[in-house]
């Protein structure tokens, strides 16, 4: 597909919305170090202006970003950029709960997904039934990433979070990171050579 070549060539084009907060100046590097070109929106922080109509908590400006520039996609950081939420080309918001699904779905798919996938109360059950439909386990913890990541380390689990966007992957870090969870999120667009969309299509949210 034109995605896949796409991504082979390091030609992927991202918008990279800052949130005008921490990760305003290393995010877009960053991603720019995979050879995708990134046009970042909201990295002029001023020190009053962080996660206004911005980020992750309000990723509008970002999904009208990503469909007027032609975009393959988005990803909002939050102030403090230990969250992320995608954005696919055609607009359409992926949350936290998509992207851990995408991520889970990625690790079961290639060996197993040992301790389960570990998330909150608050987190969909069609993120649930994707996961469990393909043979993995999903363990429920109270609302906070403090939380979770205790679940985690109870269970030997290597992936959590919380629909809001916080996603361990034990691999890397402890916490929650918004850039280690894109470059997560690009890796299995690179190995599927496929859309954000699509992956997102196989996690789908019940009402």
């Amino acid at each position: 597909s034109e995605l896949a070549q796409a991504i082979e060539a390091g030609s992927l084009h991202l918008v990279l919305d800052g949130a005008n907060g921490s990760g305003s100046a290393l995010g877009p590097a960053i991603l720019a170090l995979t050879g995708a070109r990134v046009e970042a929106i909201h990295v002029e922080p001023d020190g009053v202006n962080i996660n206004v109509r911005s980020g992750a908590t309000d990723p509008a400006s970002l999904a009208e970003a990503v469909v007027e520039r032609g975009a393959d996609a988005g990803f909002a950081l939050d102030g403090d950029a230990d969250r992320l939420i995608a954005v696919d080309a055609a607009g359409r918001v992926v949350d936290g709960d998509q992207v851990l699904g995408i991520l889970a779905i990625d690790r079961l798919g290639r060996a197993a997904l040992p301790g389960g996938l570990v998330v909150s109360v608050l987190s969909n059950g069609g993120l649930q039934a994707a996961v469990e439909t393909r043979g993995g386990e999903v363990v429920r913890t109270p609302v906070g990433d403090k939380y979770i990541l205790e679940g985690m380390q109870l269970r030997g689990a290597m992936l959590g979070g919380e629909k809001s966007g916080h996603v361990i992957v034990m691999e890397h870090t402890t916490s929650g990171d918004g850039i280690v969870t894109a470059l997560e999120v690009l890796r299995v667009m690179s190995v599927r050579g496929t859309s954000l969309a699509a992956l997102a299509a196989e996690v789908p949210m019940f009402p």
